[in-house]
């Protein structure tokens, strides 16, 4: 802790068994004044620079405690002719015991003031929407400097003062600004620089005042030590009240003529920010820099003009030497006498140099070689000019990535993003903050960007990210990755390690598996346990499945089996049927029904909703319903099945086709011309034999009550007859009825001519493997004539239009509930 309180050290009196006037004195807070009697010193001070004395002392006391001694408040004076004194107030940062001899222990100090003490403190930390004066409030806190002023030369009552204009203050403000492994006082520092902001020390009575400036007009007008009088060496002695100065010179070189600052700021990135100035002393080149943080043309103009300020301070530099205590660092001095008139006007002092040794008390006579001598060296400015400091403090550089985690004010469940997309981070460097005060909005680097167009993926609070540092600058962070740890799993591990995974934070999910043999694509979503598969699965292809609803819809519709089958579906606003499948549609019709078909498909091919059904070679066709199923189709139905097709295992094929109806049989051709076709007995053995050749992988017939049914031909479209068969009952509907019979479950089937509809309950189930057949639980009711049976086995035929013999249908019955 810093020991401010108390009365401030006394000034050190002359020993009394020597009359020479003592040159300097320290005097330590806590000690006796007598303590310590200075032996040499060397100390400098600037502008923008803690002062530092390194300082020899003796004392008659051998047996000082450095530890006591480090952070004692004391006080330096060096004192001149006519009793002028300047005191440098601070702390004994360093202390040190150097040897002895018969009359004293001999120390060397390193007396600084409080604020150098911020060395001390070195760290990381991140500053959002802050002012320098902000900044300067916030650190001098730390070494106990509290109390402000706004004055230049500051009363006993505080500890530093801000003389900064409002308007300047405000353009200081950046809404992020970095400390990055460095002490407190060099962030402090290069943010001061930055701004064009400097100050200097006043010493009161009771200790150094820090005073903060950014415009020679809010400086000390008031000299504090006598005017400066050129009197080089081998002149006549100075009287007392001027300080002599020995040597003058004057530097004049090269100077840029012009600043250019250039900047890009993502907020403004249409812009070209560029600020421009011109040094009124320069005389050739330009100084061009990159990246001074600026986003408006305002402060481009404003930085511009800092920089400039400080190139002209280089342009023209003054430098003299003087054996006289007198010039102090920030305050006005005065030169005449010099052999250039021009050159007798006002400066401020820049900096300044000390360099002084004394004679210690009972020595002065035993060491002649050491004199009583002091000499100082500094630089001024004139007082017309505007001081700036140089950019001189070094500026960190991040060169490798640093962790953060995703910082905000929405919980776990919601990412908190900006309008452009950006994210607050807390850095692991900066330790505990305010939720979404960690850093200001930083942009997210992503693998694909662009106008309209680009890849986002939200990053939740506490996901851990990455930031890099553009140019290594830490005031330019930006989100190269996220990363996983302990606390938030890889979606992938050692389990899986070649699986390609997305998952969002809803639980969607894609994955991509690379492993050889069983490469896979799935696609999935929680909500109704929604699953896209494609490739190796337990059925190796193409899987779509769902909880709930299911929906596909497109202008046309295409499904194929190399060499088995082809469905095409398409709109009537383009006609997607193409000559080959035209042609496999008709291919094994006679002439006469290929001539039919084709004058169908012309007149259906302006209608909505042309449906056709392509069917080539042999395979397995399966559709099972459950409940109530509707076929509602406006323009053609075109079916042509390889093989042998029936509605019932029977070795007949119905097709109907806008009027037209034909039966295809294996390789015979039969064609139904709104005519009657006669089948013997044998025609019907041979396509039982030829239904029997076929593996039909899945059949369903009903053993309890089946009835069969075959169509005949044709003759209209309209419904000829449906009968429903119970045991010992038979039901007639006339043509366009609808049956309904409550009492007669559990089937209750109904055929509308029309309308195409077919509902059956409780089971459909069509099996095509060359042979197809339609079986439903209890009755077949179809379109046309119609052949039923009981559970007894005797047939009957409505309107007989096929002469079958009884022992061909005791055969056919037999042969179908053995291949069930």
């Amino acid at each position: 802790m810093i020991d401010r309180g108390g009365e401030a050290p006394r000034q050190q009196m002359a020993d009394p068994e020597v009359g020479d006037v003592v040159v300097c004195t320290l005097v330590c807070k806590g000690f006796d004044p007598q303590t310590f009697y200075v032996s040499q010193w060397r100390g400098e001070e600037a502008l923008s620079r803690s002062y530092r004395f390194d300082v020899e002392v003796g004392s008659r006391d051998s047996r000082l405690v450095l530890e006591r001694l480090r952070g004692t408040r004391a006080t330096l004076t060096l004192m001149a002719a006519g009793g002028r004194h300047t005191p440098y107030h601070g702390v004994l940062t360093q202390a040190a015991v150097i040897g002895d001899d018969d009359h004293y222990t001999y120390y060397r100090f390193v007396l600084e003031p409080r604020l150098a003490r911020l060395r001390q403190f070195r760290r990381s930390a991140v500053y959002l929407d802050l002012s320098v004066a902000d900044l300067i409030r916030q650190t001098l806190r730390k070494v106990e400097l509290t109390r402000e002023s706004d004055v230049p030369v500051p009363g006993e009552d505080a500890d530093f003062a801000m003389t900064l204009s409002g308007g300047d203050v405000d353009k200081t403000r950046v809404p992020f600004a970095c400390q990055y492994e460095e002490s407190d006082l060099d962030f402090l520092s290069r943010r001061l620089e930055h701004e064009g902001v400097y100050y200097y020390f006043s010493q009161t009575r009771e200790g150094e005042v820090v005073v903060f400036c950014n415009h020679r007009e809010r400086q000390p007008q008031t000299p504090l030590a006598q005017s400066l009088h050129y009197r080089p060496n081998g002149s006549l002695r100075n009287p007392p009240t001027e300080v002599a100065v020995e040597t003058f010179t004057v530097r004049c070189g090269d100077t840029p003529s012009a600043v250019v600052l250039n900047e890009y700021a993502s907020s403004h990135a249409s812009l070209t920010l560029q600020g421009l100035a011109e040094v009124p002393q320069g005389n050739f080149g330009n100084f061009v820099s990159f990246g001074e943080h600026f986003d408006t043309q305002r402060d481009a103009a404003h930085l511009a003009a800092l920089r400039a300020e400080r190139l002209d301070c280089e342009a023209l530099s003054y430098e003299g030497t003087s054996a006289t205590i007198g010039p102090q660092v920030g305050f006005a001095v005065t030169l005449s006498g010099h052999f250039r008139s021009e050159l007798n006007q006002r400066y401020w002092v820049c900096s300044v140099a000390h360099e002084g040794s004394q004679p210690l008390p009972l020595l002065a006579s035993v060491t002649q070689n050491i004199e009583r001598n002091y000499r100082s060296r500094f630089t001024l400015l004139r007082a017309t000019q505007q001081f700036r400091p140089a950019l001189c403090t070094p500026k960190p550089r991040i060169a490798a990535w640093v962790s953060a985690v995703i910082d905000g004010q929405g919980g776990l469940t919601q990412p908190e993003i900006d309008e452009h997309g950006r994210y607050r981070v807390r850095f692991a460097f900066a330790g505990a903050s305010r939720p979404g005060r960690g850093s200001a909005w930083l942009r997210l680097a992503t693998p694909y960007a662009g106008v309209g167009h680009g890849m986002h993926f939200p990053l939740y609070n506490g996901t851990e990210v990455l930031v890099a540092f553009i140019n290594g600058d830490p005031d330019r962070p930006v989100i190269a990755a996220a990363v996983h740890n302990s606390e938030y799993s890889s979606v992938a591990d050692q389990h899986g390690p070649t699986r390609n995974a997305l998952q969002s934070a809803g639980g969607n999910r894609m994955t991509m598996e690379d492993a050889n043999g069983k490469q896979a694509v799935m696609l999935s979503s929680p909500t109704a346990g929604a699953v896209l598969s494609l490739g190796h699965g337990p059925r190796p292809g193409v899987s779509v499945c769902s909880d709930q609803h299911m929906a596909f819809s497109s202008h046309t519709f295409e499904h194929a089996i190399g060499g088995v089958y082809r469905q095409t579906i398409s709109s009537s606003s383009t006609s997607q049927r193409s000559a080959p499948t035209q042609m496999a549609a008709t291919h094994g019709m006679s002439s006469s029904a290929q001539k039919q078909f084709q004058h169908a498909e012309a007149t259906a091919s302006n209608a909505h909703g042309q449906w056709g059904d392509f069917e080539q070679g042999a395979g397995v066709y399966t559709q099972d319903f459950w409940g109530e199923t509707q076929y509602n189709y406006v323009g053609n139905l075109n079916e042509s099945v390889q093989g042998i097709s029936s509605i019932l295992v029977t070795g007949v094929s119905i097709d109907v086709c806008a009027g037209v109806s034909f039966t295809r049989l294996a390789d015979r051709a039969y064609e139904y011309n709104n005519g009657r076709t006669d089948f013997t007995a044998a025609d019907h053995e041979w396509a039982v034999a030829q239904a029997a050749t076929f593996n039909f992988g899945s059949h369903i017939l009903n053993t309890t009550s089946a009835v069969y049914s075959i169509k005949s031909s044709m003759t209209t479209s309209a419904m000829l007859a449906t009968e429903r068969f119970s045991t010992g009952k038979t039901t007639t509907v006339g043509a366009g009825e609808t049956m309904s019979v409550l009492d007669m479950s559990p089937v209750l089937t109904t055929i509308k001519t029309g309308d195409s509809s077919i509902n059956v309950w409780p089971t459909q189930v069509s099996v095509k493997t060359g042979i197809c057949s339609v079986v439903a639980q209890g009755a077949i009711l179809l379109e046309g004539e119609s052949m039923s049976t009981a559970l007894e086995g005797a047939y009957e035929l409505t309107s007989p239009t096929i002469a079958l013999s009884a022992e061909a249908l005791v055969s056919l019955e037999s042969d179908l509930i053995s291949l069930g």
